[in-house]
């Protein structure tokens, strides 16, 4: 009996130096592969390109990535992301070539919203150098596409039924003007760059005016040092005639015309912008399809009011501002040509919020209200101006409508409004 408790104990033992062992070797292991990591990078092996998931953290736009040994070329390797590749666009090119534009896929129901050399969509490009042999990962960026005619017709209204003081839009007799299509709208927005009809892709429309022969909007860029435009369509036919490029730091606003001149406000400077009409048409019909840099035959007047927008009635241009919360103003002015001077006569509290301003024959006033693209747009109608001073939170009627309102205009048959984001104008 001894001798078996004798054995026991002694294989006991063995097997716990055993296990004491294979813990050390266990130990040993760890720490040797840790050691390995730190010292050894990883390297993404090659099939991970054939998936969109690749995305190694250092794939900048300046960065070399020289996956492929003894490169000689500019190699791009593009990940549509449910999109349909461009044919345009290569997936090679030989260095020194210059810069190469890159094209937009297509993916039905999804607006291009550009390359970018990061997964994260946060460094965009719109070309790739050729100066040297690298590699460029980009991937596409997508958003949904916006049906501007069903977002206006399907759009809800927020203005309770008890509510007889506002009339909804969906009420009234409204059409859209679909003979104009306004470029850099997101439908067009890349093409139209490319054809020159706009400097950036990033526009946004601000201002509407009608004359005889044209339809005038005005639009400005969100991108630094880009000029704003003054993009000049046919009225007859609606045909894209000619883009002016106006001053680049503007927030180039309201538009109106007064029979001889064109005023055009640039709230950046505090001062409204005056081009002679007659250099407009010359231009538009001797330079068809161009952009064309108008700077320079601007004459501009300083105005005691940040100029939104801008309206010409009665022999005086009508300048307001735009504010968020408290009442507003508008100043009333004549232009003094004998002087070359705006000669500041009356001003008038308006409403807060105010993008547009316009006078029908009767001298009723309208005023086109917004902010922001989740609340809803109004105008403003007042039987005179006086009403409009003395209560100007009190209309004669309201009218709903759909976000983002800006400019609005009247000429002998409508009330003609432009939306921000939208790529119509329509008539009330």
């Amino acid at each position: 009996m001894m001798w078996l408790q004798n054995k026991l104990k002694k294989g006991l033992a063995s097997l716990l130096t055993w296990k004491n062992n294979v813990r050390r070797f266990a130990l040993s292991v760890i720490i040797s592969i840790t050691i390995l990591n730190f010292m050894m990078p990883y390297v993404a092996e090659a099939q991970e390109l054939e998936g969109e998931a690749y995305a190694p953290s250092g794939s900048s736009f300046d960065t070399q990535t020289n996956l492929w040994s003894n490169q000689k070329d500019v190699e791009v390797c593009y990940f549509n992301c449910g999109g349909i590749p461009n044919v345009r666009n290569r997936t090679r090119y030989e260095v020194h070539t210059g810069e190469q534009i890159l094209y937009a896929p297509y993916r039905q129901g999804y607006r291009f919203a550009g390359w970018y050399t990061d997964r994260g969509r946060h460094k965009r490009v719109k070309y790739i150098s050729t100066d040297s042999p690298r590699t460029y990962i980009l991937y596409a960026k997508w958003t949904p596409q916006i049906n501007n005619r069903e977002n206006v017709l399907n759009y809800n209204y927020r203005t309770k039924s008890s509510d007889k003081s506002t009339i909804l839009l969906k009420d009234l007799d409204f059409s859209f003007y679909d003979s104009i299509d306004i470029p850099g709208m997101p439908d067009t927005r890349q093409d139209d760059l490319l054809n020159q009809y706009i400097f950036s892709e990033s526009q946004c429309p601000q201002g509407v005016c009608f004359t005889d022969d044209f339809v005038l909007i005005t639009s400005y860029s969100t991108e630094d040092d880009c000029m704003g435009e003054l993009m000049v369509m046919d009225r007859e036919t609606g045909q894209y005639m000619i883009t002016l490029g106006m001053d680049e730091n503007s927030h180039l606003g309201g538009i109106a015309f007064d029979g001889d001149n064109v005023w055009v406000c640039n709230s950046y400077e505090n001062a409204i912008e005056r081009i002679s009409y007659d250099f407009i048409k010359n231009m538009a019909y001797q330079n068809v399809g161009e952009v064309v840099d108008a700077r320079d035959v601007v004459d501009q007047y300083s105005v005691k009011n940040t100029p939104s927008c801008i309206t010409y009635y009665g022999g005086r241009l009508w300048i307001a501002t735009h504010t968020l919360f408290m009442n507003s103003k508008m100043v009333a002015y004549h232009f003094d040509s004998s002087k070359d001077k705006l000669v500041a006569l009356s001003e008038y509290k308006i409403p807060s919020k105010v993008q547009g301003v316009a006078f029908d024959d009767s001298g009723a006033v309208y005023l086109s209200s917004s902010y922001g693209r989740n609340r809803s747009s109004y105008i403003y109608n007042y039987t005179s101006v006086t009403s409009l001073a003395t209560r100007p939170n009190h209309p004669a009627r309201t009218i709903e409508m759909p976000p983002c309102s800006e400019e609005i205009d009247i000429d002998e048959d409508n009330t003609w409004k432009v939306q921000t984001g939208k790529d119509k104008a329509f008539p009330l």
